[in-house]
């Protein structure tokens, strides 16, 4: 038997300017496969990821991170309140060699600050990725000071460089936004929770099911 307790999905937003390798990272995540001509996304794409944690009490946890890929084009119009609505936290992309891209990056940040939000009225938490860093010769040619001070001056929890043609960091940037985002859920979970179940309503996650990223579920094994 599973417990509720156990088993957590997490709606995580992937943000960033077109062509910055979005949906690059989340295949690469997700399938461990690479491609050159990834199509651009039109609106908003799904992912799934399913990843055990150990949490704060070193209680096991199954983890399903529900990846919302948003087209780069989605933040100047008006689906993104719709898109945002739910989620536990975003990981927000930028290119290592478009600067304006960083620019871009900082401006998805605000309009999630201003869009979604924790229980508490805080905003959601949001990793910054420098994407593309092969493309530099690697994370060593990243500007550390500079990521440094935009985190602290924008709110970021952190940045980290990545790649996912090279497949560098990107396990770790995904694992990183779920672990804070386990760490908020405990903030707001119940001292004891006890399962419940009602069997007229209760399911298992499926593969499709997107709506309810953060409803605690019941299954049976």
């Amino acid at each position: 038997m599973s417990s509720c307790l156990d088993l957590v999905a997490f709606k995580v937003l992937v943000v960033g300017e077109y062509d910055t390798g979005k949906t690059c990272l989340i295949r690469r995540y997700v399938h461990n496969i690479y491609t050159n001509n990834c199509r651009t996304t039109i609106g908003v794409d799904f992912a799934l990821k399913i990843l055990p944690l150990i949490d704060s009490k070193g209680r096991s946890r199954q983890v399903t991170l529900q990846l919302w890929d948003i087209a780069g084009q989605e933040r100047y119009g008006k689906m993104t309140r719709v898109y945002y609505q739910g989620a536990s936290a975003a990981v927000v992309v930028y290119d290592c060699a478009r600067p304006d891209s960083l620019t871009s990056a900082i401006e998805w940040k605000k309009d999630i600050d201003h869009k979604v939000f924790l229980p508490d009225g805080n905003p959601i938490p949001c990793l910054l990725v420098a994407h593309k860093c092969d493309l530099l010769g690697g994370p060593g040619d990243i500007n550390e000071k500079r990521l440094d001070k935009i985190c602290s001056e924008h709110g970021f929890i952190g940045w980290t460089a990545a790649s996912a043609k090279e497949n560098i960091n990107v396990n770790k940037l995904y694992e990183t936004t779920a672990r804070e985002v386990l760490i908020n859920e405990e903030k707001w979970a119940p001292a004891d929770p006890e399962p419940v179940i009602d069997y007229n309503t209760s399911f298992c996650l499926q593969h499709d099911d997107r709506q309810k990223p953060k409803k605690r579920l019941c299954c049976s094994s």
